[in-house]
Order: structure tokens, then sequence, then C-alpha cells
């Protein structure tokens, strides 16, 4: 499995294959009366609320939401977090059973492109960008440094100014990348 593509995919399929065993492990939770996992596809900025260590959903809103928004957009009161922060987009919330917010993380990319959503490509990490199919650790570093030196990129069609990028690959990357 030493082609990137392949490596890419692999990933891919790994973190579908987990993130469908946890919303299967909160179907067969006793203590729930119903699945509180979601999956909305309304925007591009995905969250995702974690409570003691279990995934309660992943949802995807139009832009940068607040906490409250977020837990109303899985449909839950079991937070009870009404809180009017803002978390920035492509968010893991977890919290605790006593409604304490413990941290807020990114997203890792390949979790995103799990879900179906493309990656920001002028937030994304090195690693981030590595779940894509067809971009090594090599690639990516020379795609974050060449970032870093001119700047956002307009679209993933501008990769093709990225050394060992051509317009066919960044064609490709289109999928994963916005």
């Amino acid at each position: 499995m030493s082609n990137p593509s392949t490596r890419g995919l692999a990933i891919i399929i790994v973190l579908f294959v987990f993130t469908s065993l946890s919303w299967l492990n909160i179907m067969n939770d006793e203590s729930s009366s119903r699945s509180t996992t979601s999956l909305s596809q309304l925007g591009d900025c995905g969250y995702q609320v974690i409570l003691n260590g279990k995934i309660l959903g992943t949802v995807f809103l139009q832009g940068p939401s607040t906490i409250k928004e977020i837990a109303a957009a899985l449909e839950t009161n079991r937070l009870g977090l009404d809180r009017a922060e803002q978390v920035f987009p492509c968010s893991s919330v977890m919290v605790f059973q006593d409604d304490k917010l413990i941290s807020v993380e990114r997203l890792p990319g390949a979790q995103t492109i799990a879900c179906g959503k493309r990656i920001d490509l002028n937030s994304a990490s090195g690693e981030d960008l590595e779940s894509v199919p067809g971009i090594g650790p090599g690639l990516a570093k020379r795609i974050v440094e060449y970032r870093n030196t001119f700047g956002s990129f307009n679209s993933a069609m501008e990769l093709a100014k990225v050394k060992g990028i051509g317009p066919k690959k960044s064609h490709e990357f289109q999928l994963y990348l916005k």
C-alpha cells in the first residue's frame, strides 16, 4: 500500500468504519431512548459533539456557530449547554457528564472527508492534506510552504502552481479540497 492514493483511500475507509462503529454503539446504548447521532448536510462547517467519550453526532452548518446552535442542530438537550460562545468551524466539542466544556479541537481532515465534505485548503494542516488521496507527507509540506510564502489559494486548481502538482492532479484534488 505504498501508493499515496491507496493510502489516502485506506485512511478514509478506516475513519468511515470507526465512525460507523461509534454510531452503532450509540444506537445500541440502552440508556438512550433514541439515537442522537445526526449528520446534517446544511453547510460546510462541521461540528462534532462528544459526551463522556461517546460521539453524540456530527452536524454541518452554514457558518461559525455557538455551542447552543450546535446542540439544537443535533436535536439534543442532553448537553444542557445554553452557551452563546462561538466555536470555530470544523470543531470537536467535548463535554463531561456534568455539562462542563472540556475542550474544543479541530476535526481532522480525514474525518471531514469521511463525512463527504471538502477540507478548506487555506486552513488545512499538513496532516489534514495528507488525508487527501494522492497527497503524501512531502507534497503536503510543499503545499503548506507555498501557502505560507505566496498566500491563500483562490481554488484547488491553483495547486498546479505547487511543484509536483499538474493541472490533472489539481483537478482531482477539487473533490477533497475547497
